[in-house]
């Protein structure tokens, strides 16, 4: 006896055999593209994580410089967030490419001072103490402007504000990225590091004091907004959020950046 051809059945049962392996997914979560500079990168992909274990939404990133993002935004990249300078954010959402009212300010790098583990410590916030502990050092390592190197001039014109440019300028030692400086301080190779606080944490063997507050100086300000090329702009203002978080001024911190204010 021919038995009668149960097409619901059928079908139930194909869809479970493709939940089971993996072809449909309920509740599919949507995934944004985030383009953001490199320097940003550690604490960024780690709130990345976080926000994807309480969203289920996959964050895919382009990492690049931030003058390479903002070229890319205003030439129609899709993203669904864009991180850069603030200058550079603000200047594409007054040039269309930017959507009104999504910017917003995440992270400031400031600058630091880097000892030998074990050394004393200095007060960053205590103007004498910084004059002090940059008279003492024999050389400094510092970000050298000629190489493009980033914080440079914040750091000359910190120098400047502490009327030591003249002074100091034959024990500076210009060299490729703060990071080096910090690593060459490590080796023993110079008596302190002056450079932005997220190039020199993490560095085995030195001690970060800062930010420093004793003189004012600029500091190389992050901010991120939706572009109108978003495909997921409602995800992508609510990780925009994320980055503003509690928990992302510890992660931000932890890199050697200050939260926005």
């Amino acid at each position: 006896m021919k038995r009668k051809f149960d097409g619901s059945r059928w079908l139930s049962r194909w869809v479970l055999c493709l939940l089971l392996f993996g072809f449909v997914r309920p509740g599919l979560a949507a995934d944004i593209r985030v383009l953001c500079p490199n320097a940003l990168r550690e604490p960024v992909l780690e709130l990345a994580r976080s926000f994807a274990r309480s969203t289920g939404h996959r964050v895919e990133f382009v990492f690049a410089s931030a003058g390479a993002i903002h070229k890319r935004i205003a030439h129609g990249e899709r993203a669904d967030v864009a991180i850069g300078s603030a200058q550079g954010i603000e200047a594409l959402v007054k040039l269309g490419p930017g959507t009104a009212g999504t910017q917003a300010v995440i992270a400031r790098s400031t600058l630091a001072i880097a000892i030998p583990s074990g050394a004393p410590a200095i007060d960053a916030s205590d103007r004498d103490e910084v004059v002090r502990a940059l008279r003492a050092a024999r050389t400094i390592g510092v970000p050298d402007a000629r190489l493009g190197a980033p914080g440079a001039a914040h750091v000359a014109e910190l120098l400047e504000g502490l009327q030591l440019a003249a002074e100091l300028q034959s024990r500076l030692r210009g060299l490729s990225d703060g990071r080096d400086a910090g690593k060459r301080l490590a080796a023993g190779d110079m008596a302190l590091a002056l450079a932005p606080m997220s190039d020199l944490v993490g560095i085995v063997g030195v001690s970060v004091i800062g930010p420093i507050t004793a003189a004012a100086t600029r500091a190389t300000v992050y901010a991120a907004m939706v572009p109108k090329t978003a495909s997921q702009p409602e995800l992508g203002r609510s990780f925009i959020e994320h980055l503003r978080g509690v928990e992302a001024a510890k992660s931000l911190r932890r890199a050697g950046y200050l939260q926005a204010e």
